[in-house]
């Protein structure tokens, strides 16, 4: 089945296939790469609307584009109100033009202050927040909500929870199909993803287990949903988001094998955006992805080891080279 385009407030999402928010993980680097390789749009590291308040440099940092023509897309995080609908007046003055609460992390350092999963525990303070949100960007900017199956499977509450936030304001859910107690473990449930996108009239993304162009055109199919939104799918793997959008454009599925050149030209590309940016902290963050890319190469773990041990990107730059030359197809 061919999947259509998706408009959320002011913002067109031709292929709606997106690359999910996530800490220490999406880089200006990583989003661009990922864009080229075709996802429609990629979002910031969550960002603390706590810190933004109280104008600590490091949550400031993360407000940063991707691509050139590009939505801006940010999320936010946090459990207060008035921090949170400062923190959005200012994203949308340093230029946001999509922003995403998190109601979804599942992590203990997120909910032991009332945020991500645990919104779904407070959905009238949730409602709040979203209220809050939406008037402090006077609806220039479509606030979206991202949010799990509940709390845990006594407390699977996605339906009425999605229904609140449509109800607030929310000009789109995406919905991850596990409980915040499983945290990433188990399975996800596409079953919740279906009931939230049959409750709503808004659209609904869905996420969770996808890893192949066949798991996002199987949840596409089974859930209705209107898009994916891709998270560990595609660590070291960008070119899951080429074979998606093909899936969705052509509506057959179409899954590509990615040759150890095409890894490899990968690494050194990601290493030369981290070079003209000069950027130390890219450079610390990205060497996980750096070391995904080069996984089922012949002598990927000696290279992987290297990557966590050198800091010269020069030197990185000569041992993906060396890596290439055992691996040519």
């Amino acid at each position: 089945m061919i999947v259509n385009p998706v408009k959320v407030g002011s913002v067109n999402l031709n292929i709606p296939v997106l690359l999910a928010p996530m800490a220490a993980i999406t880089t200006p680097a990583v989003r661009i790469l990922a864009e080229e390789c075709g996802a429609e749009m990629t979002f910031t590291e969550m960002i603390s609307a706590a810190a933004l308040f109280r104008g600590v440099r490091a949550a400031r940092n993360l407000i940063r584009r991707s691509s050139p023509g590009k939505v801006f897309a940010v999320q936010l995080f946090g459990s207060d109100p008035h921090e949170m609908g400062y923190s959005a007046w200012y994203l949308k003055n340093q230029g946001a033009q999509y922003i995403d609460i998190n109601m979804g992390c599942p992590m203990k350092d997120i909910v032991s202050n009332g945020s991500g999963a645990a919104l779904m525990k407070t959905p009238e303070l949730a409602s709040d927040i979203v209220k809050v949100v939406i008037d402090s960007v006077k609806d220039e900017v479509p606030v979206t909500v991202k949010i799990r199956a509940g709390w845990d499977f006594d407390s699977l509450n996605a339906v009425p929870f999605a229904q609140l936030m449509e109800k607030s304001g929310a000009r789109a859910i995406t919905v991850h199909g596990r409980t915040r107690n499983q945290l990433y473990t188990g399975k996800s449930n596409p079953q919740v993803i279906r009931d939230v996108k049959n409750s709503v009239s808004i659209p609904v993304f869905a996420n969770g287990d996808i890893k192949t162009a066949a798991d996002a055109m199987e949840l596409i199919r089974f859930t209705k949903a209107d898009g994916v939104m891709v998270a560990r799918g595609s660590f070291g793997n960008p070119w899951i988001f080429r074979d998606i959008r093909k899936s969705f454009e052509t509506g057959h599925c179409v899954e590509t094998p990615v040759t150890s050149e095409e890894k490899l030209q990968m690494i050194l590309r990601h290493l030369e955006m981290i070079e003209i940016s000069q950027d130390a902290d890219s450079l610390a963050q990205s060497r996980k992805q750096i070391a995904w890319y080069s996984k089922n190469l012949h002598d990927s773990s000696s290279f992987r080891e290297m990557v966590f041990s050198t800091s010269d990107i020069q030197s990185l730059k000569k041992l993906a080279s060396e890596l290439f030359s055992k691996n040519v197809n």
